[in-house]
């Protein structure tokens, strides 16, 4: 099985993301109170650290055979 490391972006990877937070609706009712939805997975983007110019933030993604895993 071939595993890749990419940069993600928010155009073409946000249904990615969307769907990887989906896939462990426990974890987030149990940290957050709630299942993940779009708006989540959207803060995924937009979300970045205190001081940091978002140019330089990158989100990465981890892949398994085409899926994302982490």
């Amino acid at each position: 099985m071939t595993f890749t490391i990419r940069n993600l972006d928010v155009v073409s990877d946000l249904s990615k993301v969307e769907a990887f937070y989906a896939a462990a609706p426990d974890y987030w009712e149990t940290a957050e109170g709630n299942p993940p939805g779009f708006d989540k997975a959207k803060e995924f983007f937009e979300d970045i650290p205190p001081n940091c110019d978002p140019k330089q933030v990158h989100r990465l993604g981890h892949f398994s055979g085409g899926v994302e895993s982490g």
